[in-house]
């Protein structure tokens, strides 16, 4: 196995925080188009949003109580208090959004909810690729290498990604939402890393209809 194939956490945080960042990035700019069309949101739009809330929010929570002590446990250095307090500011104005996402809709959308969502977006947004920068130095694939065996590796990933399915959903959207955020190539190996039944068959199967709306803003 080559050391770019190998299981690695460095690797696997670079990849949600791509998937996240390419969410952040399309929620705002769509937002901006409503507010300039005065237009409301449709369905796969609100979808989008539900799944990036839930992403993002079950991320943080899987590095608190998962990833950051169990790094520490391995004794390695890094910003942890300040992550948490950016993790705590995300996590209040993502809930601001929820409360938002019900005036977005309908014959008669609620402009100034649109614009208080562009707005919480974009906080998000400057507050998150500090918040990246900071984790991905710390915890980069490198440092993660020397850090831990292949086995260890796996058996991180394995929990953090348990617990975040714990905490988010439904995975109908939640899922797609991940893989359809990233580039062919991260997509192939976060495929790769699920189960079979899910990418070959509740994914292009049962799944398709209920995701299905979220496509025009996801990548191909």
């Amino acid at each position: 196995m080559s050391q770019s194939a190998a299981p690695n956490f460095g690797n696997d945080l670079i990849r949600i925080h791509r998937v996240i960042t390419r969410g952040l990035q399309t929620a705002i700019q769509h937002t901006q188009d409503l507010i300039k069309d005065n237009a409301a949101a449709d369905s796969g739009f609100l979808d989008y949003l539900a799944a990036l809330i839930s992403v993002l929010d079950s991320h943080h929570m899987v590095e608190d109580e998962i990833a950051f002590p169990y790094l520490q446990q391995k004794r390695l250095p890094g910003p942890y208090q300040v992550l948490v307090a950016e993790h705590k500011t995300m996590a209040h104005t993502l809930k601001k959004i929820q409360e938002w996402l019900p005036d977005l809709s309908g014959e008669a959308p609620k402009a100034q909810s649109l614009v208080e969502v562009n707005q919480a977006l974009k906080s998000i947004l400057g507050l998150w690729m500090g918040h990246i920068g900071r984790e991905e130095e710390s915890f980069s694939p490198k440092i993660a290498a020397a850090l831990m065996g292949e086995e260890e590796h796996i058996n991180l990933g394995r929990a953090m990604s348990q617990h975040a399915q714990q905490h988010s959903g439904p995975d109908y959207l939640v899922i797609p939402f991940i893989l359809y955020n990233l580039n062919p190539k991260d997509r192939a190996v976060m495929m790769a890393a699920m189960p079979p039944v899910i990418t070959q068959e509740l994914l292009p199967g049962p799944w398709k209809e209920k995701w299905a709306a979220m496509q025009p803003y996801l990548l191909e």
